[in-house]
């Protein structure tokens, strides 16, 4: 089994009609066109695609997309296509120099520091990164510039600069009853485009489980 290199895999179940399948067809065309190296690894074999695989890329698939007849027979199926899987990973090069493992993709997905965390149902989404793809020139946090940048970006007219402010000097309550913290869903957008490299939905993410905890105690 030949075994290439690429920067990018991406893992689907198949290329049939759907909305996750026509934005991976696109972002994976837009990837190509700057160079990217991108492999798509199916369980469907590309009779069953409904969306073209852009020129450029790399398929493999692993198969084992059939029904189970018992709970053995599925339980059996699940780990040949773990394996599959595995296989079809380390043929693509994917799993090379591995530094990161998200559960939840690049936004709001979180770094998981042992593998034996377990993937849930909720779970959309993993993203493995290399040692360069993790590579960041400095980690340090800058304080707030009050660009409005976040304020910008958020979906849900929230006002993240301030919400960041009170969460470090750890009014939760504040963030709760007068910034209205639980419409936030934790999207990313305002930690991504955040010049000051301000961590502030993990700051979000903070004050709402203190809340929660102390809604629980009262």
């Amino acid at each position: 089994m030949q075994r290439a290199h690429h920067d990018v895999a991406f893992v689907i179940g198949a290329l049939g009609p759907g909305g996750t399948q026509r934005v991976l067809s696109a972002v994976s065309e837009a990837l190509a066109e700057r160079g990217v190296r991108i492999c798509i690894v199916t369980l469907a074999p590309p009779e069953d695609d409904f969306f073209p695989l852009p020129e450029g890329i790399s398929r493999l698939v692993i198969g084992g997309n059939r029904e189970s007849s018992t709970l053995i027979d599925a339980v059996a199926a699940n780990l040949r296509r773990l394996l599959a899987l595995r296989r079809a990973l380390k043929q693509a090069g994917a799993l090379d120099d591995v530094s990161e493992v998200i559960l939840g993709g690049p936004m709001m997905g979180a770094a998981v520091g042992d593998l034996n965390v377990p993937t849930t149902k909720g779970i959309s989404g993993i993203l493995v990164l290399s040692r360069n793809g993790t590579a960041a020139p400095s980690s340090r946090v800058y304080p707030c510039i009050k660009c409005g940048q976040c304020v910008d970006v958020c979906p849900m007219r929230l006002n993240p600069s301030r919400l960041g402010l009170l969460a470090r000097k750890g009014r939760y309550a504040v963030m709760d009853e007068e910034f209205n913290l639980k419409a936030c869903f934790e999207c990313g957008c305002c930690s991504y485009v955040c010049p000051s490299r301000i961590p502030l939905v993990q700051l979000f993410r903070v004050a709402k489980a203190t809340n929660r905890e102390m809604e629980v105690r009262t």
